[in-house]
């Protein structure tokens, strides 16, 4: 399997054009879209040699079965289309990935937070835009060697990141400790990078999922995003898409993190070529909302398909999830939805959580429930997806990134769990709506207690270990 890069999901048509020569010339008829805004392609075991060197001859960011090296990502495929910011630009993007001159081995990502395309916090060094001050970017570091997530105590200047990114990433690598701090200081010491104090806090508006696919309207101009239900994208269509751009002009694809294509820039008088391309290819850009939502491991055939089951589940039982974002978790992996299927090891059932008020950027999850059979599933996510619009409020459409700075702690307890609607009685908060006050313990509820949720009789409620991070 090769893995190739390229920084930010943004692929120039030459670059893509040289792909799909190896492409012919190794014998491969499609390419897999990665969450890091990457590409991958599975080769015969007799052409992996003569691939290899025609990779490197085209001078491509690739790997082998590995992923030593992830791919920087960042904002810029939704860069005026789906953000708000006042001095971000197309421009900016491109100066921050020139700027990296080196191939990061942690996760780099590169982010605007007015977007809700590009997750920002999934990264080991996440490199966020100031709202305030001008070509200025906080600096959120996760790493193993440190304690939570973290803000460096400067904000770095746009053409300073990838300088700042390679010494800070070598710090992290080589130095174990979880003092931020001290390794600001040394990097301070031994380099000069244009920075400011942070004096601001970074202040997130709550933003909903966006509609990525099909033709997006911006400045008088469209925004093709195009999503493949097994993920497959075919040499041939993706050479008659270069073909496409290269008379409309258009100089550049990129990848979304939801494993898309996505076209900028499409004049409105070229709107009608690109409708007869999908048409010719029978690529259908109508897809239901209920599939877009979706987070899933890189080449994970397993995960596709429950999540093709889950879909269809919702559909058939007509659930609502405008505003959530779903992710399978069969592997390690970054999250960046607002409810996650976590599948328990060697089993054929899953653990349910879900992110501190349903908000992905918040860091948090909690189990919502656990060990639920596959059959089960939809039941759980309804009752879950209601939960969502029921705490639904105005106070909570706007947050503030908390600097965790060694504050991060995991808490667990046993609390008692209906294993019926897996509603929990956990006696710090009582029931209201059976009117039990906190500081009530499960054992001394009288035997005619019910839960709230489903009127299951006390009998019926089992003892699980609640998990949770604050």
């Amino acid at each position: 399997m090769f893995k190739v890069n390229f920084k930010g999901g943004s692929i120039s048509t030459g670059a893509l054009s040289n792909l799909l020569c190896v492409l012919e010339e190794a014998q491969v008829d499609v390419l897999h879209l990665g969450q890091r805004q990457n590409l991958y392609f599975d080769v015969a075991e007799t052409l992996k040699g003569k691939t290899d060197a025609l990779m490197d001859d085209k001078s491509f960011d690739f790997e082998i079965d590995k992923n030593e090296f992830p791919n920087i990502i960042s904002s810029y495929v939704g860069e005026d289309v789906f953000t708000s910011h006042p001095w971000v630009s197309e421009g900016m993007y491109q100066d921050v990935l020139e700027s990296f001159m080196y191939r990061p081995r942690l996760k780099i990502n590169i982010v605007d937070p007015t977007q809700g395309l590009v997750p920002l916090f999934t990264g080991n060094i996440n490199i966020v835009c100031s709202t305030k001050s001008v070509n200025f970017w906080f600096v959120y570091v996760k790493h193993v060697s440190l304690d939570g997530m973290q803000l460096y105590p400067q904000m770095i200047y746009t053409t300073e990141i990838g300088a700042f990114c390679e010494q800070l990433e070598m710090e992290l690598l080589t130095n174990k400790e979880d003092d931020l701090k001290q390794i600001a200081e040394r990097i301070n010491k031994s380099n000069t990078y244009i920075s400011t104090e942070v004096t601001e806090e970074l202040v997130l508006d709550r933003i909903r999922f966006p509609h990525y696919e099909g033709m997006v309207s911006y400045e008088n101009k469209n925004w093709l995003g195009i999503y493949r239900r097994n993920n497959n994208f075919s040499k041939e269509f993706l050479a008659a898409i270069l073909d496409l751009c290269a008379e409309t002009k258009i100089a550049e694809i990129h990848i979304t993190p939801w494993q898309t294509l996505a076209i900028k820039g499409v004049a409105e008088v070229h709107r009608i070529l690109w409708e007869k391309l999908l048409g010719k290819y029978g690529v259908n850009i109508r897809h239901s909302a209920l599939e877009l939502n979706w987070q899933l491991p890189d080449l994970d055939p397993e995960a596709q398909e429950l999540k093709m089951f889950l879909v269809r589940q919702f559909d058939e039982h007509d659930i609502r999830t405008y505003g959530l974002s779903f992710s399978v978790k069969s592997k390690s992996m970054e999250i960046a939805t607002s409810v996650i299927i976590e599948k328990r090891s060697g089993e054929d059932r899953y653990n349910i959580l879900f992110a501190e008020d349903f908000n992905p950027t918040k860091q948090k999850h909690v189990i919502y429930a656990e060990e639920v059979d596959r059959n089960e599933l939809v039941f759980v996510l309804e009752r879950l997806c209601r939960k969502y619009y029921e705490q639904l409020n105005s106070e909570q459409q706007k947050s503030v990134v908390v600097n965790k700075d060694n504050n991060a702690k995991s808490i667990s307890k046993i609390v008692m769990q209906c294993k019926h609607c897996f509603t929990i009685y956990d006696p710090e908060f009582g029931d209201e709506v059976n009117s039990i006050k906190p500081g009530v313990l499960f054992t001394a509820l009288n035997d005619n207690y019910c839960c709230s949720v489903c009127d299951a009789p006390k009998s019926d409620f089992q003892k699980v270990d609640l998990s949770l991070v604050v």
